[in-house]
């Protein structure tokens, strides 16, 4: 038996969106890292394509480098967290570099670049504080630095306790570890470095619960931690549970030798 021909025009409409809807899209989601993007523009606001920027993490010196498109835009995915400073430079034109752009966990940094003409040989060097604020970010995203982290008194060292001073936190309740926005407390998407740190069993965080039906307890120090990321509301990126999104991001380390020394008690008698 032979489909008939309003079948075939039937399957292919469903194969083109298939194919429609699993086509890169211009947008940048967000991540456990971050990113920068931005668009490269002349002094009458047109795009310069084929401009060439780069991006150089300060602690650690490495180099990331793209193209712009035929549109000026540019952009620089999962990047590790930092400082960054971005050259952008195109034939015609005087070069551009752009210092302290912050990378944060989560957020994408908006860096609007306008190159003069080329007149003499030399470099324009802004700051990043100056620039306006980023007002192209759909989610909103708290950050706690990791000064924030070491210095926040927690009883026992708990990272988990950090949500409390975040913004939507309604309290405490069984089952979880702090309400978000209404939500249940065990409703939380808890993440390490993006990925999954949900308890299967209770829907809580699996680190620093200290242990479950047997499973042995891990503590997660926070001498470790970088940032404390917390979307108010659950995102389609992440997925999973429909309260908000907590990310925890390690430290990476830099090219400079560092460390830290410190003694933790606790006791009764203190």
């Amino acid at each position: 038996m032979k489909p008939s021909r309003g079948r075939l025009s039937a399957f292919a409409l469903q194969v083109f969106l298939l194919l429609a809807f699993l086509a890169p899209q211009h947008a940048i989601s967000q991540t456990f890292r971050g990113s920068i993007a931005g668009t490269v523009l002349d002094p009458s606001g047109a795009a310069i394509p084929a401009a060439k920027v780069q991006a150089i993490d300060v602690a650690t010196g490495a180099v990331h480098d793209t193209t712009s498109s035929g549109s000026g835009e540019f952009t620089f995915s999962d990047l590790p967290l930092g400082s960054y400073t971005v050259t952008s430079s195109a034939t015609g034109f005087g070069t551009v570099k752009v210092d302290k752009v912050p990378v944060s966990a989560g957020v994408v940094y908006t860096l609007p670049v306008t190159m003069a003409l080329a007149q003499t040989a030399g470099t324009v060097e802004v700051s990043a504080a100056g620039l306006s604020l980023d007002t192209t970010s759909t989610t909103q995203t708290t950050l706690l630095p990791s000064t924030t982290v070491q210095n926040t008194p927690m009883n026992g060292r708990d990272f988990t306790q950090l949500i409390a001073i975040t913004p939507g936190f309604a309290g405490y309740s069984a089952g979880g570890f702090g309400s978000v926005n209404g939500t249940r407390a065990n409703q939380v998407n808890w993440q390490i470095d993006g990925s999954d740190n949900n308890d299967l069993w209770h829907n809580i965080p699996a680190v620093n619960q200290g242990g479950v039906e047997g499973i042995a307890g891990v503590t997660l120090p926070l001498d470790s931690i970088e940032q404390f990321s917390q979307q108010t509301q659950s995102g389609p990126e992440a997925g999973r549970n429909p309260g908000g999104t907590v990310n925890v991001v390690t430290k990476s380390g830099t090219n400079a030798i560092h460390g830290s020394v410190y003694y933790y008690n606790r006791n009764e008698a203190l």
